[in-house]
């Protein structure tokens, strides 16, 4: 949805004679989206409202830079062992935890 619709969108909701929830309803709109416009509205304007795409940094999951070098070393240094043996050791002395697959 564009950002001049999403503003509008906004502005009907805030201007409603009914109850929020009964004009997202009509609407079909969620209202944790509503309200993260709203927010987003507040806090940037317009540009706020701009469709954003995920970025890789907030992949939960993923082993950041220097864990994946931390890892790699381990492994290389420790040919004879499992990665699950290299992933408990890891998770025990280097401060983060990670899956045997990982390793």
């Amino acid at each position: 949805m564009k950002p001049e619709r999403k503003r509008e969108v906004i502005e009907l909701v805030r201007r409603s004679p009914v109850a929020k929830k009964e004009t997202l309803t009509e609407l079909s709109l969620v209202p944790s989206t509503y309200y993260r416009w709203q927010r987003r509205y507040r806090c940037e304007g317009e540009a706020g409202l701009v469709d954003r795409r995920p970025q890789p940094s907030t992949i939960w999951n993923r082993l950041r830079p220097e864990e994946e070098k931390t890892t790699l070393n381990v492994a290389l240094r420790e040919p004879d062992h499992s990665p699950r043996e290299i992933a408990c050791w890891i998770s025990d002395n280097e401060g983060f935890a990670i899956s045997e697959s990982s390793v």
